[in-house]
């Protein structure tokens, strides 16, 4: 039984129910034993044993188990399969109690073994003397802890719900969003909870058993088919789904119970949340991001030109600071002093950075320096083309005077004052940052866009830059030919080689002579940038990696081992994952730093922001380091430029470890030094344009660590899934 003053639960066959955990007797690596409760009025305890997955003290979960009777312990429980619903009244009571000041775990913890599960009741009664008790907390602070328990009292019955689901931490947003009445908003419809970052249909159906809402019903299905575009929309880039896949993948969820969605799944399209159209059905904040997008490109490439701009004259031969432009770098400068819409795309050294300052260059000396506008997604990007054609350049929010979660200061009444906008990096450009982007740009002002369109698409749904190249509205200018300045890297030959679905040549004698085979000139000189380090298994892989991240990399190449060097993988799990990895990465480099409250960071972590929240000034991408924790539980970090931001308690769930990363969240961004799993492990998600990408990340140093067949096979694969988008046939139409 799980505790001597509990009756036993007892049965046969099958278990199916609620339980609540009172202790973990015993945990392994696959298995686990623990003390569990019914949670009904009347109690009865049992042990549960099997693979219990991260169950700790005081959850609830639901269980589906076998009965078993063991010769000492009687009658006990065999999981067959657990999930977590959230915590008991006790972890409920804990957690409101450590958002006060001063009130950790341990404190959170003595309260509530003092009160019990009236310990929110008791301290009402007099906070001031139920702090004053608390272990070495001094009358000081439990002052400033009363007064800290007040002014959380409005949004406390909020945060008890929320709490027991394990959700509390929305408790600012739904605050925020749903004001005073938010309890019985959420108490009427559970499932208007899914509209939020990070909350799905499970813990929604948690929510709505415990405030009496039968998990059925129209908002339930309409909620379920939002998850699962979402799933599509973050995982494969889908803007929409055909309607037949969206049902299936919603059954494939395995609810409990079952989702019951109508035949007909217009009954659930209200046009707001859910969109069908030519069968296919999509969120409606997406579909309408889309077409806004189209507009705007359109409405941008049907303009007139800039007299100014379309009358210079271009130079033949054109030569920029010393550096001479071929003919397929000066098309595309004709084109975009021409056009007021065009794109330039190249692999990696064919001249795009040229370009951009080619044309800062000339259109200043149509329009003035100040009417130039050069932009990129992220700060790397930016401060990149700054330091490589002299001219000033921001990020895209910079050039908005956009904070996340407020509106942009440029907007179509006040539009950005430039008359030729140059926007880096485009192909990792989103949705719905190019939809703002677009109404900033006025009518008759030229818009360029300057990328790799064989990298991989943006983060989140979409591949706009292709989409727009593929519909054949503007010009599109294709650089094809290396420089003769990057010429001696072997990143870029080994990335072009990998475009071309074939294998790097590693060896520098060998690829000169291939070189100068190819062109019937003598071979370049070479810089060896790229190695290749041969590892069989995702273990030694791993132990490969770690020791040259934390040992023989910062000293051979003479950077920073944790602002200098990156590591990419295809995927989080396993030992050459993200995760393990960056753990491992993480606790060789900043071994015995100080842990940052319960975020599982420690002081000096590199961090990545995993979502857009704007409420708490974060663009999905962003890296960051972790400073110090603030009061509330809010945590200090400092952004690539210095400046510092506090990120409130209920935002901490955006941000990661990034001392390694996915090549995804790499987008737009370059490294000195980069290195990558190259592992068999990996073959579903690593190919070829996850490893051209990768490559294309690094700008001083690229090592690639693994299996040769497994580079052989990326290389040749290109069995990506295509995203579903509808921007290509609105803009064709």
């Amino acid at each position: 039984m799980a505790r001597g003053d509990l009756p036993a639960l007892e049965g046969s066959g099958t278990f199916k129910g609620e339980l609540a955990v009172d202790r973990i007797l015993a945990r392994r690596e696959d298995w686990s034993l623990a003390l569990v409760r019914t949670t009904d009025a009347e109690p009865r305890g049992a042990r549960l044993s099997g693979t219990l997955g991260g169950v700790d003290a005081g959850d609830r979960i639901g269980v589906r188990a076998s009965w078993s009777t063991h010769p000492k312990y009687g009658p006990t429980l065999n999981a067959i399969a657990v999930e977590r619903l959230g915590v008991d009244e006790r972890g409920a009571v804990e957690e409101v109690l450590r958002a006060v000041r001063h009130i950790g775990p341990g404190k959170a913890s003595e309260l509530v073994g003092r009160y019990g599960d009236a310990a929110i009741e008791k301290i009402d009664k007099d906070p001031e003397a139920a702090f004053k008790r608390l272990t070495g907390l001094g009358l000081v602070r439990a002052r400033e802890a009363a007064q800290s328990w007040r002014s959380l009292s409005a949004n406390r019955p909020l945060h008890l719900l929320l709490a027991r689901h394990r959700v509390g931490y929305l408790v600012g947003k739904l605050a925020k969003e749903l004001g005073k009445d938010a309890v019985a908003k959420i108490t009427a419809d559970p499932y208007a909870l899914t509209s939020l970052h990070g909350v799905g249909v499970r813990t929604a159906d948690a929510v709505a058993r415990a405030v009496g809402v039968e998990p059925t019903g129209p908002e339930r299905a309409r909620a379920v088919l939002s998850e699962v575009l979402r799933e599509a929309s973050s995982r494969q880039g889908h803007v929409a789904l055909p309607v037949e896949q969206a049902r299936e993948a919603a059954v494939a969820l395995s609810l409990d119970p079952p989702v019951e969605l109508p035949d007909d799944l217009s009954e659930l399209a209200d046009g707001t949340i859910l969109v069908l159209q030519d069968g296919l059905l999509a969120n409606g904040g997406l579909w309408r991001t889309e077409e806004a997008v189209a507009r705007g490109l359109r409405r941008i490439a049907a303009a007139k030109p800039d007299p100014k701009l379309a009358k210079l004259k271009v130079p033949d031969p054109l030569e920029i600071d010393g550096k001479v432009l071929d003919a397929e770098q000066r098309a595309a400068v004709v084109a975009a002093l021409q056009h007021p819409l065009s794109v330039a795309t190249g692999l990696p050294g064919t001249g795009k950075t040229v370009l951009i300052e080619a044309l800062a260059e000339l259109g200043s000396k149509a329009l003035g320096e100040d009417m130039i506008a050069l932009a990129a997604p992220t700060g790397r990007a930016a401060r990149r083309i700054e330091e490589a054609t002299g001219h000033s350049a921001r990020t895209i929010h910079r050039l908005l005077g956009w904070v996340p979660g407020q509106q942009p200061e440029r907007n179509e009444e006040e539009p950005i004052e430039a008359g030729l906008i140059v926007v880096d990096e485009a192909s990792m450009l989103s949705l719905d940052v190019l939809k703002v982007l677009l109404e900033a740009v006025a009518t008759g002002a030229h818009l360029v866009f300057v990328g790799d369109v064989d990298q991989l698409e943006p983060v989140g749904a979409g591949k706009p830059l292709e989409d727009l190249i593929d519909s054949g509205v503007c010009p599109v200018a294709r650089l094809r030919t290396i420089k003769r300045q990057s010429q001696r890297s072997m990143i870029v030959h080994a990335a072009h080689a990998i475009n071309a679905g074939g294998r790097p040549e590693f060896n520098i004698d060998r690829l000169r002579e291939q070189l100068a085979e190819r062109t019937g000139t003598e071979a370049p000189e070479l810089d060896r940038d790229v190695f290749w380090i041969e590892r069989s298994g995702p273990e030694a892989i791993a132990d490969e990696i770690v020791e040259l991240i934390t040992k023989r990399l910062p000293k051979f190449a003479e950077v920073d081992p944790i602002a200098d060097q990156q590591v990419l993988a295809p995927v989080y799990r396993g030992p050459a994952g993200v995760i393990e990895l960056g753990r491992r990465i993480r606790d060789a480099l900043l071994a015995g730093a100080e842990p940052l409250g319960k975020t599982g960071f420690v002081v000096g972590e590199k961090l990545i922001a995993t979502a857009n929240d704007y409420d708490a000034g974060l663009v999905n991408g962003q890296v960051l380091r972790a400073k110090r924790m603030l009061g509330r539980g809010n945590l200090l970090v400092e952004q690539e430029d210095g400046e510092e931001l506090d990120v409130p308690r209920s935002s901490l769930g955006t941000l990661e470890s990034a001392f390694a990363m996915t090549v995804h969240k790499a987008q737009g961004t370059e490294v000195p030094v980069l290195v990558l799993p190259v592992s068999s492990a990996h073959r579903f998600l690593l190919d070829r344009k996850l490893l051209y990408t990768a490559v294309t990340r690094a700008r001083k140093l690229c090592v690639l660590v693994g299996e040769s067949d497994a580079l052989l096979r990326a290389a040749a694969g290109s069995g990506r899934e295509d995203r579903i988008t509808r921007l290509r046939e609105l803009l064709e139409a």
